[in-house]
């Protein structure tokens, strides 16, 4: 019962397969998170976890493509790596695709009133929101100078002077 090093190591296919396949599959999956699935920000949600983890079982044979080397696992986890790192790296150095992919703060309340179109486009409801306001210490919407709801997911909030 000998090793079968070959098997283990040596992919069936070109890296360059993989790396294509691994990079077709991420900017796909990345960009359908960025405008679809996470669309009302980044909070985490068991919803979102479960999309996750669905899309990531639906793609694997597709990103894989029935490789079943050390090798081949290791170069779609460094295309996977690459992809993300030229993204952020685009992202901090161009202000136009840190717009388009990650998106710019968003107004929910001024002066004290929601602004229930910003909220729907988001799918925030007043309810989260008031959540939120009470994490940063605000009980009363009409205390609100203005609120944002960052990229990040989170509420960023700014009181009316007293």
């Amino acid at each position: 019962m000998g090793i079968d090093w070959s098997g283990i190591f040596v992919p069936q296919h070109s890296l360059l397969d993989l790396f294509i396949r691994g990079s077709v599959v991420y900017l796909s999956v990345y960009l359908l998170f960025r405008f679809v699935v996470l669309r009302m920000g980044a909070s985490v949600s068991i919803g979102n976890i479960l999309i996750a983890v669905i899309i990531a079982d639906a793609v694997s044979n597709g990103i894989q493509g029935e490789y079943k080397t050390v090798t081949g696992a290791l170069v779609l986890a460094l295309t996977v790596v690459f992809w993300d790192l030229v993204i952020e790296a685009l992202q901090h150095r161009f202000n136009v695709v840190r717009e388009f992919l990650g998106g710019s703060p968003v107004m929910v309340i001024h002066e004290g009133r929601y602004l229930h179109g910003n909220m729907r486009r988001h799918l925030l409801s007043e309810h989260e929101l008031m959540s939120e306001l009470r994490q940063s210490g605000v009980d009363d919407v009409s205390k609100v100078k203005v609120a944002y709801l960052e990229t990040d997911g989170k509420v960023s909030v700014i009181e009316k002077e007293q």
